[in-house]
């Protein structure tokens, strides 16, 4: 599947997921998933991330990757395409009406 980051140029994305690590939380986590639920989980690890994010946001670029408190788990990436395509004009403003 194919997405589209932005459609202007210079848009951002913050794709934010579960990296599993061994530990009572992430334990706890998977049980309530798979268990309350009834789903079915498959939590990516980082590299599985990537690659996914690699695979459907071909035109954007990774430009940043962090963990969000509380937990070690929380694995942040940021995506962000270019200012300008080559050869494109500068983005005309939108005008928004109510």
């Amino acid at each position: 599947m194919k997405f589209s980051l932005a459609r202007r140029p210079g848009g951002c994305l913050v794709v934010k997921d579960w990296e599993p690590w061994p530990s009572f939380s992430h334990l706890l986590c998977y049980f309530s998933c798979r268990y309350i639920t009834g789903d079915r989980v498959r939590y990516p690890t980082a590299a599985d991330l990537h690659a996914l994010l690699d695979e459907g946001f071909s035109e954007g670029t990774v430009v940043d990757e962090f963990r969000l408190p509380p937990s070690k788990h929380n694995l942040a990436v940021v995506l962000q395409t270019p200012e300008l395509w080559p050869g494109q004009p500068p983005p005309v403003p939108a005008i928004r009406t109510l």
